[in-house]
């Protein structure tokens, strides 16, 4: 790539309660050697030490990198994520969450890749870690959530997987900050603004995959079990997506999720009788 003309890549954070984790992830973006690159971070309303931490990097690290931080009351994770698109300044936009890292020096690479092509956004893969930074899957996708990696190498492949599914995880994906005027921004109604996000991704066949391990995704050590009503919560909200988006999607892959829309529905009648 020319360094004359290297894009500035704008690394969004959205932090929230995670004292133990956000100096990690400041770190990591500053030690990826792509040198265009600024820290664009929101404390959402932190409880612990996270904010005081964020002050005391950016103290430290504020002539090694552009950074642009505010901590303020909490306004929830989407409402943020939008937040900080607003003050973003780069042509590229990576979101990335306070307990998760990158990995393997590839923003560059990544860059590259994109400036090369039509496509908008760039999706790769995640190593998941514990909360001491442990390997517990090298895969985030293919193996911890059992995506089908051939489909990803193909257009059609790849929409069907994000649709149909769903196995994104962690700060994988890399995107044109034009893709937020063509497919919108993150929808503040739903719990589960992410697949909705790349739902309409998917559809608009904006979506590209880079086969590289980019980050490291946190899975912490808590109970991840979940009460009969948040669980039928998040089935209902599944359910709200598809249908706000299905229109996007062309006859035969409508079809399929119609089909997948009845079954959420299933599910949601099984949960609450108890089956």
């Amino acid at each position: 790539m020319n360094t004359d003309s290297r894009p500035l890549v704008s690394v969004i954070i959205s932090a929230y309660n995670h004292e133990n984790f956000v100096v990690q992830t400041l770190d990591s973006i500053l030690a990826d050697s792509y040198p265009d690159k600024e820290i664009v971070i929101i404390d959402d309303g932190s409880t612990d030490r996270t904010a005081e931490l964020i002050a005391s990097w950016v103290e430290l690290n504020s002539g090694r990198i552009a950074i642009d931080y505010i901590s303020r009351p909490n306004k929830g994770l989407t409402g943020t994520l939008n937040e900080l698109i607003d003050k973003a300044k780069g042509r590229y936009i990576l979101p990335i969450a306070s307990d998760d890292c990158l990995m393997n020096d590839t923003l560059g690479e990544r860059i590259e890749i994109l400036e090369k092509s039509d496509k908008l956004i760039l999706v790769s893969d995640a190593e998941v870690i514990d909360d001491k930074g442990k390997t517990i899957s090298p895969s985030g996708i293919f193996q911890y959530y059992r995506g089908q990696k051939d489909n990803y190498f193909t257009e059609n492949g790849l929409v069907s997987e994000i649709l149909f599914n769903w196995s994104l995880v962690g700060p994988v994906c890399i995107m044109k900050r034009e893709v937020y005027d063509i497919i919108g921004r993150y929808d503040t109604t739903l719990i589960q603004e992410d697949w909705d996000f790349f739902f309409r991704a998917a559809a608009a066949d904006c979506l590209m995959f880079y086969d590289r391990i980019v980050a490291g995704y946190r899975v912490h050590g808590a109970s991840t079990h979940k009460n009969k009503a948040k669980i039928i919560r998040l089935k209902k909200d599944t359910a709200k997506t598809i249908i706000k988006n299905i229109g996007l999607l062309n006859f035969s892959k409508r079809l399929r999720m119609i089909l997948k829309l009845c079954k959420v529905y299933i599910s949601i009648l099984k949960t609450a009788l108890g089956f």
